[in-house]
């Protein structure tokens, strides 16, 4: 699985479009109950809640590559990543 970071630049929120491959319609809602408990599990459910704000999840599109996306493997990455960008760009405001 992999996901796309969904950001506005009007707004600090996160969403997640996460895509499965081989998902099918019928499973979608199944799938994003488990994965939000899985991520909940994985990151801790208050530090999940803090960072991402929405989630979406859908099929792979089949013409898609796997290096097109982030792997959902490294959302924590991710999100560390995020908060520094955003700490650092606060500062230089600062200055």
């Amino acid at each position: 699985m992999v996901f796309d970071p969904l950001e506005r630049k009007d707004s600090e929120d996160l969403g997640l479009r996460i895509l499965v491959p081989g998902l099918t319609p019928e499973n979608v809602k199944d799938a994003h109950n488990a994965i939000l408990r899985a991520l909940d599990h994985g990151l801790g459910e208050r530090a999940f809640a803090e960072c991402v704000q929405y989630t979406e999840v859908l099929p792979s599109p089949e013409d898609a590559s796997a290096e097109d996306y982030i792997r959902l493997t490294e959302l924590e990455n991710y999100i560390n990543w995020r908060k520094k960008k955003r700490r650092e760009k606060a500062g230089q405001q600062m200055h």
